[in-house]
């Protein structure tokens, strides 16, 4: 979120000028996925190097994390970059509506479980503890249809949102 106000006006609209506005949202979600990228190796590879699992680590672990890392990092860019860079948020709430956004995703389960009715409406955030609860079970043959299933709805959503947002961000800046 902060990689998004670090210019002022004059100088986003120059940059717009320059290299045009999608390929300015673009590059900062590039730079953004770098800096992640280094995150997500480091929380990947420092518990290995610590040799802190119980059990032997197998290559459907490595692939496994780097899946769920990935999606989990591309869920909060999604989210950092909804309240940083749309009109829909005031920018003294932007924080605050990326943290709600976050704790309502993780609540998903016990907010369904109270109040079934919100299960529909719910589905427009991220699908974060469906992609945590891969990290639950210790038998590793629950790659079926439901870890296809969970996975595509994931990437769709991403899909989704991400072409929302150039929508939203192009809609503001113009």
């Amino acid at each position: 979120m902060n990689l998004f106000s670090m210019e002022e006006e004059s100088e986003k609209n120059l940059l717009f000028v320059q290299v045009g506005k999608v390929r300015y949202l673009l590059g900062k979600w590039i730079i953004i996925l770098l800096v992640t990228f280094v995150l997500m190796l480091f929380a990947i590879f420092y518990p290995i190097l610590l040799d802190s699992f119980k059990e032997t680590l197998q290559p459907i672990h490595l692939g496994l994390s780097i899946l769920i890392h990935l999606l989990l990092a591309i869920f909060g860019i999604l989210v950092g970059s909804f309240s940083s860079i749309t009109s829909l948020i005031p920018k003294r709430y932007a924080w605050l509506s990326a943290v709600l956004i976050i704790a309502i995703s993780l609540s998903y389960d016990g907010i369904v479980e109270k109040l079934s009715l919100l299960k529909w409406l719910l589905l427009i955030f991220p699908p974060v503890v469906n992609v945590i609860n891969f990290f639950e079970p210790d038998d590793l043959n629950y790659f079926g249809k439901e870890f296809w299933t969970i996975s595509s709805f994931g990437a769709i959503y991403c899909i989704i949102i991400f072409f929302s947002l150039v929508k939203l961000f192009l809609k503001k800046e113009s």
